[in-house]
């Protein structure tokens, strides 16, 4: 891991590995941005991305359906057409989306 709990982050360096661990149906990260050290004794702090690009979003249902045993099969991800390249945003709930937007 190339964060640890506690460190402090600068615009691109590397946080982490994307990886399925756990009880989850695909790669992700989750991170979480606050004010100090401690989860549970420090705020949550508001951010921004940078920029990325905005390739589609994954259908809940389908979602939904594979996370109860089922397969994904087509149609998870109803594309955007044209990749938007995103700037000072976070994606929303869903969104997929690739971080090398230039």
């Amino acid at each position: 891991m190339a964060v640890k709990i506690g460190d402090r982050v600068t615009t691109g360096q590397r946080l982490g590995l994307l990886g399925n661990s756990g009880n989850t149906s695909a790669p992700h990260l989750h991170f979480h941005v606050m004010s100090g050290p401690s989860p549970l004794g420090s705020d949550g702090m508001p951010y921004v991305l940078e920029r990325f690009s905005l390739l589609g979003a994954i259908d809940g249902a389908l979602l939904d359906r594979a996370l109860e045993g089922g397969a994904l099969g087509t149609g998870t991800v109803e594309g955007t057409g044209e990749a938007p390249v995103m700037s000072e945003a976070l994606p929303m709930n869903l969104d997929l989306v690739d971080f090398g937007a230039r």
